[in-house]
This record gives C-alpha cells, sequence and structure tokens, in this order.
C-alpha cells in the first residue's frame, strides 16, 4: 500500500490530510470504497457534520483502526468524496469543450461553449446529492476551501484554452483571471441555488449565463479573432 504525504491543516480541532494510503491491492481498494459509501450514506442522514468515523466502521463491520489505514480523518473522507466528482467534472470540461477549438470562432459557436460550461457545471453539481450536501458546506471546512481553490485555477486553465481562439488578442494570464471569476461565480452559485425552489433556481441561473456571456462577449468584441 502506498501513502501520500498531503498538505496539514485544522477544521473543528481536528487534523487534516496527514497520510492518506492510496490502496493498489483490489481487496484495499474495496475496503476503501466502502468506508466512502458509508460515509455517503451517513451524509444524507445526518449531514456532513454529525456523522463518526465509529459509525462508519461500524458500518462496514470493521475496527477503527482500519479507518484511520486509508484516512487521516473527517475531513480527509468528505475531500475525497468530494475530489471525485471534481475530477469527473474536470474531464467532462477537457473533452466536452476541446472541440471547439477547431470551429469557426464566430458569434454562434461563441454562445454555444458558454452554454455548455454552464451545463457541464450544473450537472456535476445536481448528479449527486451527497456530494451536492458536501460542497454546499464547502466555505466551512479548510481543507474543502483548499480544494476548491485548486480545482477552481485547473478548470479556469482549460476554460481558457477552449475560448482563446474567440479573444487571441487577449494576453493568456488575463483571459485565466477572467476565467477563475466565471468558476467561482458559477460554484457559489450553483450553491446558492441548491436551497432553492426549481422555478426560482432556473430564474437564477439563467441571469448567471447572461452575465458571463455579456461579459465574455465584451471580450470577444475587444479582443475577438479579425473579420
Amino acid at each position: 500500500m502506498k501513502k501520500e504525504r498531503i498538505q496539514t491543516g485544522r477544521m473543528d480541532g481536528e487534523s487534516i490530510l496527514l497520510t492518506r494510503a492510496n490502496p493498489v491491492q483490489k481487496r484495499a481498494r474495496e475496503k476503501q470504497e466502502s468506508i466512502l459509501n458509508s460515509a455517503k450514506e451517513l451524509i444524507l442522514n445526518v449531514g456532513p457534520d454529525r456523522f463518526t468515523l465509529q459509525e462508519i466502521a461500524d458500518y462496514i463491520g470493521s475496527p477503527i483502526g482500519t479507518i484511520y489505514r486509508y484516512y487521516s480523518g473527517k475531513p480527509a473522507i468528505l475531500r475525497a468524496i468530494a475530489q471525485t466528482h471534481l475530477d469527473a467534472l474536470r474531464s467532462d470540461l477537457e473533452t466536452e469543450l476541446g472541440q471547439y477549438r477547431e470551429k469557426k470562432t464566430d458569434e454562434i459557436q461563441f454562445q454555444r461553449v458558454i452554454k455548455k460550461i454552464l451545463e457541464l457545471f450544473e450537472r456535476a453539481y445536481s448528479s449527486d446529492p451527497v456530494f451536492q450536501i458536501v460542497w454546499s458546506g464547502s466555505q466551512a471546512y479548510p481543507a474543502l476551501r483548499e480544494l476548491d481553490l485548486e480545482d477552481t485555477k485547473k478548470n479556469a486553465v482549460i476554460i481558457a484554452d477552449s475560448i482563446e481562439c474567440f479573444v487571441p488578442k487577449m494576453k493568456k494570464q488575463r483571459l485565466i483571471d477572467i476565467c477563475i471569476l466565471i468558476c467561482d461565480s458559477i460554484g457559489s452559485a450553483l450553491r446558492l441555488t441548491s436551497m432553492m425552489e426549481e422555478k426560482e433556481k432556473r430564474g437564477v441561473l439563467l441571469q448567471l449565463r447572461g452575465m458571463i456571456t455579456n461579459h465574455l462577449y465584451m471580450a470577444y468584441k475587444s479582443f475577438g479573432p479579425e473579420k
């Protein structure tokens, strides 16, 4: 079993992300998966703040020491749950947005790529109620705030790469900075709207799409390709 040193921090008096084991053998991977699945069930039942590692141990029928072989504590488990979904979103962004680099850089394609970006974020956020619960409260946990920032920057680079062809006159770092703000705005809006009724949620997200579209359209007009 390979052990990877992870950055340390504090959350509610607990040490977080001290050491995490990366299982190689199938049996170990299955045990790690059972820990996460049990944690997810507890999160749905009592929320991310109220479950204990002992409850997870009882769920999987193992001593609590088994959990510590894979996770240093609850924060590490919450991070692992979130990481799976964020990795999937990043993979989807790379796959779905890459196609726009090879198409015409006209206004129609520009509108489509913006729509696709928002759709991918919303789909990732709403696909799993457990992730939605964990990520809705992410700003309360140092471990998840750190993950959020790291993920936002990575996604921003992917998005910047995909729309760079629409604004070739803009400096790349400026474009990345804009995309960081876009990713953060989308994430914040999705956390906010998770507590709303569907009609209200759709209205807020529609306004968000309009704001992002207008901002990027101004960039497109100012820094777009030569006609």
